[in-house]
Parts: structure tokens; sequence; C-alpha cells
């Protein structure tokens, strides 16, 4: 649990990023994703949408030298969402040690047969962060309670930091 999904991007750029490192983003980028990465000294790769959706192809080829993919899903401010098999494409095409972190903050704003199957990914990819916030679609913005989900010391790091509950 943290302070919002925000607190969760502050933590894993402070945690995954610095000088000398890479993080690869959409472009445009939820905005977040660019700004902690940039703050944290890291170098931003900026991958164009096509026709609105991410280019997880291109995105992959980005990371092949990056510590962090930051993935969307629904893209704001877009609005499309990738499909479990995209996603599932690119943890397989990126090396493990990059690290990628699904925002699902609009995740209910997706039809339910349409949604990634983050179980599934999280049981695969030791290198996934799935991220959500309650202040969308749950109406808790003054409440400011996000989470993060993913393998034990990818969680751990996190939590090491002291801010992750």
């Amino acid at each position: 649990m943290s302070n919002g999904s925000d607190e969760i991007c502050y933590l894993v750029a402070t945690v995954f990023l610095g000088t000398g490192t890479t993080a690869v983003v959409s472009d445009p980028p939820y905005q977040i994703d660019a700004t902690v990465s940039l703050i944290s000294g890291a170098d931003l790769v900026r991958v164009p949408l096509v026709n609105g959706r991410h280019d997880v192809a291109a995105m992959a080829q980005a990371a092949q030298s990056a510590q962090v993919v930051w993935l969307p899903s629904p893209h704001n401010p877009t609005g499309t969402a990738s499909t479990t098999e995209e996603v599932a494409g690119l943890l397989a095409a990126v090396p493990e040690t990059c690290l990628v972190v699904l925002d699902e903050a609009y995740r209910d704003y997706v039809d339910p047969e349409q949604r990634i199957d983050t179980t599934s990914l999280l049981s695969q990819f030791p290198h996934l962060v799935v991220q959500r916030t309650m202040s969308k679609s749950w109406a808790l913005a003054g409440v400011r309670l996000g989470y993060a989900v993913g393998a034990p010391d990818v969680v751990g790091a996190l939590r090491d930091e002291g801010l992750l509950q």
C-alpha cells in the first residue's frame, strides 16, 4: 500500500533508476513515469505510439539495455488498452534485469473480458510489477491509496525504501 500509485512510481525510480540507467516510456507518456525517471537521473527513451497504441515490439527493442519500462494500460491519455498477449510478448522480449511496470490505474474502465490477466503474468515473469490505485474508479482520490504487486524481492526492495507498507 502506498500514498497513491504516484508514490509507487517514485519508489520504483528511486530503487531501480539513477544516473547511467535507462527508462522506456511511450510517446506521449503517462507524465508521472517520465517525470520520476528524469528526476532519478535516468536517460529516457520515448517510443512513439502507433495509431494511439503502445508499439510493444519497439518498446522491447528499446528496453534491451534499460532498467525500467513503464507501461500504462489503459494508456493515459489515449485510453487504448494493451492485451495480455502484448504484455506477455513484451515481458518475454526484454531482459529479466529490466523491470516492467504495468500501471493499471484505469483498469476498471476496460471491459472485463479484455482486461490483462495479471495473475498469470505475475506467476510467469518475476520482472513484472503491477500497480493500481483506488483513486480512480473507487472514487477515493482524497484518500490517496495505491498498491503494487510483484515478485517478493522486487516488492521487498520497494518496502525497504521505507515508504511502502
